[in-house]
This record gives C-alpha cells, structure tokens and sequence, in this order.
C-alpha cells in the first residue's frame, strides 16, 4: 500500500493501490439444485384446419332394392318389432303424400345415445282406431284407458311418465291411471326415458308392457293387467316382485306384491328413533326384487300400492309360504304406509299405547310359524288380543310393545314384545335408552341377551 500525499492529517492514510492482473479462470464448480418447476402457460388458439384430402373414385351405384309390398287397401310395410331377435325396432303407414314415417318421428328430436326424450309427458300423438286382436295383443293394454299424459284413442310418440317409463310410442292411455308409460313400441323402464339400457331388471324391449320383473321369472310368470294387485297401474311398476304362488306350485291370478322386508342382520333401519321407515323413506331401499335376500328392505310399494291384505313369509323358503295372511278387508284399500299411519305420530319418542293395541286384523297361520320368531304367542289369547290377530302399535305394562304385535298379547301372553318393530326399553315407542332393555326389527323378548334369528328375515307383501 502507498501512502497518500495529503498535507493533513499528519496520521498515515491506506487506500487500495492498482488492481493487479487477472488470475487464470478455477477449476468448475459443483451443479446446484434444480429449480422449482415453472408454471405451463396457457394453450394457444387452435391452427386453422388443414386443406381437405382427394375424394376417391366413386363406386358403382348399386342395385335397386324391392319394392315394398302393399296390401290390398294401399298400406305399406316399412318395418316390423320382435323380441325374439335383436332390439331394432314397428309400424305400418298408409302409402302417398306427407312425411316418411322416418321424418314424423326424428321430427321432434335427437334422442340418441341417451339423450332422454320426455318428461311427463308425450311430444305428440294422433288419434286411433282400435280392430282386431288387440285386446289380446301386448302393448295394448292401456288402450281402452284415459291417463295424465294422453287420451285412451290416441298412439303418443316419445312418452315418458314419471322419470323412467317410456316409449317411443305409447298405445292408448299413460300416466299414473294406465300404467305409467311402458307399454306399446320400443318401451324402456331403465333410468330416465331413452335408448340406454343400464343393466338392470329394469330394461327395454321393441314391443310389449310392463318392465319389471326378476329375470328368471320372466319365464314363468307373464304379468297381465288383473295378475298383480288387481291393476297394472299399481303392479311392478316400481322395482317390485311379486309372488302368484300358493305354496304348491299352482298359479292364482291375484298376486302378491313384496312391499318391506325385516332383518336382524344389520342395522335397526325399523327402529329408527325418528320412526322413519314407517312414516317419511320417500326412496326404495335394499333388494327390492328378491325376497330371499337378509337385510333390512323398503319398496315404494310401501307407500303406492293398495290393497286389502298382507302376508308375512321367511327369506329362506322360496316357495313364500305364507307365515301369516289376513283374513277380510285387512287394509281397506289402503296403502301399508296408509294404514300403519293412520293410528297417529309416533315419531321420536312419542308413546303410542298404553296396556292396548290401537287396531288389529284377523289372521291364520301356515308355514313354519311355530319356529319363527316373533310368533312365539300365535297360539296365546290374552289381556289386549287374542291368537288368532296382529296387532298394530302395541303395549303391555309400560314399556313393552310393538308395531306389529302377533298373536295374544297381555300378562298371559308374554306381555307385547313379540312381532315386527318390538321395544322392551322405557315406554312402547322408537327411542332406545341403551339398556339390556331394547328393539328388534322382529322378534320376541327385546332383551339383549335374548337376540332374536340372524339367520333370516320376514318380508312383508300387500294385495
């Protein structure tokens, strides 16, 4: 370092001296980390297309096809429905002037690949006059019915009642008073109204009535207007099963139609404390089709179809012999939801008896009921009810009752805690205090240590 030349201060002033020369360049350092990935920015616009490719050589036209045969008064075949083939598709169409019957019915819509077609409604029709065999012809079974949606003289094209039945095209009547909409050509009761098929015992045919049936009794049991329930409107037009036989193999020509099932296998859906199955379960729930499953069920049937009586049979006996069947005019016409209900609220925790049953039904026995539980009283008369009943809302000395109570009930008869829907815990109603003292959907003696059957499950059917 060189000493500034400054006359003041007298002290000795460093400052730095000329830089020197620049070194040789070091050996290359170690690579850092990378760093954190950029962002993706956003797309550009689309190029233009490019230019079109050279059109081929045309081929030779064709040969001309037949022409179709006409029958004596001037009709024209232009298509036929079978469901013994694959699902094409029907109709005959008076020959000269107006639109192709193509034209007429793609005029209201493009309905392909799912799009659905309708709601309540039809998107057309024209007036009919029926001849022939057509009362005996499926497809015709609503024809002399008027409904919601269209008039009984009338073919509707694209129907739908209720999200889910339809047809491209309705014969007769539909709505809720001619058995909803799938009956006629190319008729759907698989999700909304339209050409998919989602898998299900709910599917689609080119010509026909009435969707709904179990597959591997489609064979045996061919559902007609006065086969179930005395009506189609109310027979299977929800995700139903029903049951013509009467233990022995033989067909009645009134069916039953399974409408609830009782488990002890899972949970107390029953039980609930806010007694919901019984008043307010607006949506179908379990095996709705198949009374051989073990867990808890509720059909729409519960709450739209009517009746006059109702028989109670186990899961394990395919031939649904029945347990118990009222005798008479049980429901008078009623819904089951209807008539359980009538009695009053008895939702979260309200009593609904005291040492009573609020309404009863004569009944007879049959089937395995001597070894099923909940009918342990069916031969017992006692203080509120004697043998040969069920009783509705239930209760025996403070506590112990029953929505369902079967067969004697009182001092004599075990008290009440034996049917469908028994309570041993605090007063007779929904709420459990969680005690050794509890509620099964079916059984007898609602006490923890005395847990009823697992090992099957009551259905419940209405006609």
């Amino acid at each position: 370092m060189q000493q500034a030349s400054f006359p003041q201060p007298s002290e000795k002033v460093c400052v730095p001296g000329h830089p020197g020369a620049k070194g040789s360049r070091g050996p290359r350092g170690w690579q850092g980390l990378s760093g954190p990935k950029g962002k993706r920015s956003e797309h550009g616009i689309m190029g233009l297309p490019g230019s079109h490719g050279r059109q081929d050589i045309r081929g030779d036209k064709g040969l001309e096809g037949e022409k179709g045969e006409k029958d004596k008064n001037g009709w024209t075949l232009i298509a036929r429905f079978s469901n013994n083939d694959a699902r094409i598709g029907c109709v005959a169409m008076e020959n000269g002037g107006g639109q192709t019957f193509r034209s007429k019915i793609t005029s209201y819509g493009d309905f392909r690949n799912g799009t659905v077609w309708a709601s309540n409604q039809c998107l057309g029709n024209c007036t009919v006059q029926y001849g022939g065999q057509y009362k005996s012809t499926d497809g015709f079974q609503q024809a002399e019915c008027s409904g919601n949606i269209q008039s009984a003289d009338k073919i509707g094209f694209w129907c739908d009642w209720d999200a889910g039945d339809g047809s491209v095209m309705i014969i007769g009547g539909g709505g809720s008073s001619c058995a909803r909409a799938d009956h006629e050509i190319g008729f759907t009761e698989t999700g909304s109204s339209s050409f998919v098929d989602l898998g299900t015992s709910q599917t689609e045919y080119d010509f026909g009535y009435l969707l709904q049936v179990s597959s591997q009794f489609r064979s045996l049991f061919k559902l007609k207007q006065t086969e179930c329930n005395g009506s189609l409107q109310s027979a299977n037009k929800i995700g139903l099963w029903c049951d013509w036989s009467d233990g022995d193999g033989s067909v009645m020509m009134t069916g039953w139609t399974l409408i609830a099932r009782f488990s002890n296998s899972d949970g107390k859906n029953w039980m609930r404390d806010d007694g919901k199955w019984w008043y307010d379960q607006q949506i179908a729930t379990g095996e709705t089709n198949d009374p051989s499953v073990n867990k808890d069920m509720i059909s729409t049937a519960f709450w739209s179809v009517s009746g006059s009586k109702i028989k109670i049979t186990r899961s394990d006996d395919p031939s649904h012999t029945p347990l118990l069947q009222t005798m008479g005019n049980c429901l008078g016409g009623q819904t089951f939801r209807s008539k359980i209900t009538s009695y009053g609220d008895f939702r979260n925790g309200k009593v609904w008896a005291s040492d009573r049953c609020l309404g009863s039904c004569t009944v007879q026995y049959g089937g395995q009921y001597k070894s099923t539980d909940g009918f342990q009283q069916a031969e017992c008369n006692g203080n509120i009810q004697s043998a040969d009943k069920i009783g509705f809302w239930c209760d025996w000395s403070s506590g112990d009752g029953s929505v369902m109570m079967i067969g004697g009930g009182g001092s004599r008869c075990a008290r009440a805690d034996h049917g469908i829907g028994i309570t041993e815990t605090g007063s007779s109603s929904f709420v459990d205090l969680g005690t050794s003292e509890t509620e099964y959907d079916f059984g007898y003696n609602a006490l923890t240590r005395a847990a009823p059957s697992q090992s099957y499950s009551l259905n419940l059917w209405i006609r």
